[in-house]
């Protein structure tokens, strides 16, 4: 199946869920999970589209599984690829990253949005994450935006992708290979030697189609999920460092460093006062 295939059915999905009267937005954490299926510091919002699916997740500080029913929709905070569905049933995920957006039907039917989320898509999601955190949220308010973000990436990924070449293809399959391996202390060249094509060729996607160089784009991912571990658990910088994908701590310090002007531990202390720190240590 190719990629305009591939749309074709994501598109008709999102306007089934489009359609569809929705009752109620579910909220979840991710489960804890095996080391190859770590929880991801991505928002990500499940669809069940014709019969209900069960899922197993964190639900209002306790881990149980839901029926979610086509009416209804799940909003992750943080999730984990490993068991989450637990029935057969259909479903649309859509995975808000903050360099793509993936579109997820099925195993055959997976695509990546290389179109950044608008402006109003990511107020939308401040909106639901902050909905997410009180004891009962305003499940009008939820449906609505959940609605809202629904148009918002489903006009996103309808507009026509200037480049289809075999070439764009393959960067963003390169893409999504190391946004899933990135903890796996992968490189340029063992990237390079899993696609079978010289790293250089890799450089020059980069150079081609991002404004970013491999090993930035790269390092990126592994400081997102380290800023995630720093201000929701307790682990000591060796553990977050392996969970990352860098060799030792030391050079999560140094990386970090460079990034953000301080070290791990005292941008760990200056957000001290994040009050869902203790709350979200049990999901991890």
């Amino acid at each position: 199946m190719d990629f305009q295939d591939k749309k074709s059915r994501l598109l008709d999905a999102m306007k089934q869920c489009r359609e569809t009267p929705l009752t109620q937005v579910h909220f979840a954490w991710a489960l804890p999970a095996s080391a190859n299926a770590a929880p991801q510091p991505f928002f990500r919002i499940t669809f069940p589209l014709t019969d209900s699916i069960k899922i197993k997740a964190a639900f209002d500080g306790k881990i149980e599984t839901r029926d979610v029913h086509p009416t209804e929709a799940i909003f992750f905070r943080s999730f984990s690829w490993d068991k989450v569905i637990s029935s057969p049933g259909e479903s649309l995920s859509i995975v808000y990253r903050p360099d793509f957006i993936r579109l997820v039907l099925d195993l055959n039917t997976i695509a990546h949005n290389p179109h950044s989320l608008s402006s109003a898509g990511l107020h939308t999601i401040q909106v639901l994450d902050a909905l997410a955190q009180e004891k009962k949220s305003d499940q009008q308010l939820s449906c609505d935006a959940v609605k809202f973000l629904l148009d918002t990436t489903r006009r996103d990924f309808a507009l026509p992708i200037e480049d289809t070449s075999h070439a764009f293809d393959t960067f963003l399959e390169i893409k999504h290979f190391v946004s899933e391996h990135y903890a796996e202390f992968v490189n340029r060249d063992s990237v390079a030697e899993h696609f079978s094509m010289s790293s250089g060729y890799i450089s020059q996607l980069f150079k081609r189609y991002s404004n970013s160089s491999f090993n930035y784009y790269l390092n990126q991912l592994k400081l997102n999920k380290a800023e995630h571990l720093l201000l929701n658990t307790s682990y000591p910088l060796s553990k977050i460092a392996e969970q990352c994908g860098f060799s030792c701590d030391a050079r999560l310090i140094k990386t970090f460093r460079k990034h953000y002007g301080t070290s791990p531990g005292r941008f760990r202390l200056s957000k001290k006062h994040r009050t869902n720190l203790t709350n979200n240590n049990q999901f991890l």
